[in-house]
């Protein structure tokens, strides 16, 4: 529920040209959720398995390249210990 984001996402999804075939073909693929990263043209995925990221990442390049753009698809792990604080002054060098 935390990736369905019922005002930015539709506000934006307009501006990146196959974002909604894209999406529509990751949750095909087994994606738990996803959406636009920022301002875009980025958007992510999230799944419980290596093989189903294999999976998305080959529907979303086959959607994208169905509709004639390119497309480059990678696939990452999330961090398991998430965001990690720098310590002192992370301010300076």
């Amino acid at each position: 529920r935390a990736l369905d984001d019922q005002i930015a996402e539709p506000a934006r999804a307009g501006l990146l040209p196959g974002f909604v075939e894209a999406k529509a073909a990751a949750l095909a693929a087994g994606a738990l959720g996803g959406s636009i990263s920022g301002a875009g043209p980025t958007s992510f995925y999230f799944t419980d398995s290596d093989a189903r990221a294999e999976a998305i990442a080959k529907a979303v390049h086959a959607s994208y390249e169905s509709l004639g753009i390119r497309c480059i698809a990678r696939i990452a792990r999330v961090a398991p210990l998430g965001a990690l604080g720098l310590g002192g002054d992370a301010t300076s060098a």
